[in-house]
């Protein structure tokens, strides 16, 4: 029977790592930020899983489009999802590119820089991706369901938003945008590797040490809400 024992432990600053170490030449790596649409408000609704969409348009040495292929252009894959309870930024790669998948999510935590044009864009596609959603009932069931067992409190809310709120995000204030994202806490770090633990923890550092726990990331504390409510 296949057991698995991870190693857990935590950082000096309340980051927890979950470490496995595997055989396999392909190895995950992710975090998790404690922030979903259970924390919003009625009026914030879908806002979690907008910012997962905006964090990767763009940091501060890194358009859109390099963000994609760094990894991609070496056989790996960079991803995000919103539930609600966490946002999960997650890679995928070849366990001789860990350096790479390393730095990359690491600059995206770290240095997003939310660019205007990309920001707008990113409204369309959230719109189109609720729009899309709506025609299929399969998966809007779920939904309508936890809506109605949860009704007037915010586990009932769609983690994707409204169309309604989509189309009002400029409209949201600065305070309210910071109040529901900007002060999530970071629950962990995870990775799956065959890579030797003090490796990992130099490039742990790289990645997590100069985050504080009770921010979502230092780059989304450096994200001014204004550029997209505006």
């Amino acid at each position: 029977m296949f057991e698995i024992t991870p190693i857990i432990f935590q950082l000096s600053n309340g980051i927890r790592v979950v470490y496995q170490k595997t055989d396999a030449f392909v190895a995950h790596m992710g975090v998790v930020i404690q922030a979903g649409s259970r924390y919003e408000q009625p009026e914030e609704e879908g806002l979690a899983h907008f910012l997962e969409h905006c964090i990767f348009k763009g940091t501060t040495k890194r358009k859109a489009f390099d963000i994609f292929t760094d990894l991609d252009s070496v056989g790996g894959e960079l991803n995000a999802y919103t539930t609600k309870e966490e946002i999960c930024i997650h890679a995928s790669f070849r366990k001789n590119h860990f350096s790479i998948a390393s730095e990359l999510l690491s600059d995206i935590l770290q240095n997003a820089s939310f660019p205007e044009d990309e920001i707008e864009k990113e409204k369309e596609v959230v719109l189109d991706e609720i729009i899309s959603y709506l025609d299929s009932p399969a998966e809007r069931i779920y939904d309508d369901f936890e809506a109605l067992i949860f009704k007037g409190h915010s586990l009932g809310y769609n983690t994707l938003g409204t169309k309604k709120q989509s189309i009002l995000l400029h409209e949201r204030t600065c305070s309210t945008t910071c109040n529901v994202i900007l002060h999530r806490p970071i629950l962990l770090f995870h990775l799956w590797a065959a890579l030797p633990l003090t490796t990992l923890k130099k490039n742990w550092k790289t990645i997590l040490v100069t985050c504080r726990q009770e921010s979502l990331s230092c780059s989304i504390l450096n994200f001014l809400p204004s550029r997209l409510l505006n």
